[in-house]
């Protein structure tokens, strides 16, 4: 065997007699006793002086709800223009997308629809894409 293998296999036999020790000593350490239980005294009610009414709330006139309104986007509505055609946003698109779609630059189509927020397109909304 090769200088090697013999460390190999001194490390393998300190390993093993280590773990046989260790379960050896957990194994001849007699038990800790278990703690007797105590008994605690249960503390008792006294009551004190006389018992005082406690006042009760009125009911008052419950407000009535008003009803919410959920505001819709309203976008502008895309108005052929000569130079234009309409493009309806689809789920997952964005300005580049589209824009690479059709061979025009992102920064017409943000130009041609006034857009306040390039970076937020909304499905269903209605986009002018210039004419090449």
């Amino acid at each position: 065997m090769t200088r090697w293998q013999w460390i190999l296999v001194g490390v393998f036999a300190f390993i093993t007699f280590s773990v046989l020790a260790a379960l050896l000593v957990s194994l001849w350490k007699p038990p800790a006793p278990l703690p007797t239980p105590t008994r605690t005294a249960v503390p008792t009610f006294t009551p004190t002086g006389t018992p005082r009414p406690t006042p009760i709330l009125m009911p008052t006139k419950a407000a009535t709800a008003t009803p919410s309104i959920t505001p819709t986007p309203v976008w502008p509505t895309a108005t052929a223009t000569p130079n234009a055609r309409a493009h309806t946003v689809q789920p997952g698109e964005t300005l580049a997308s589209i824009a690479q779609e059709y061979g025009v630059s992102v920064e017409a189509i943000i130009e041609l629809n006034e857009l306040d927020n390039p970076n937020v397109i909304e499905v269903g909304q209605e986009l002018l894409i210039p004419q090449q």
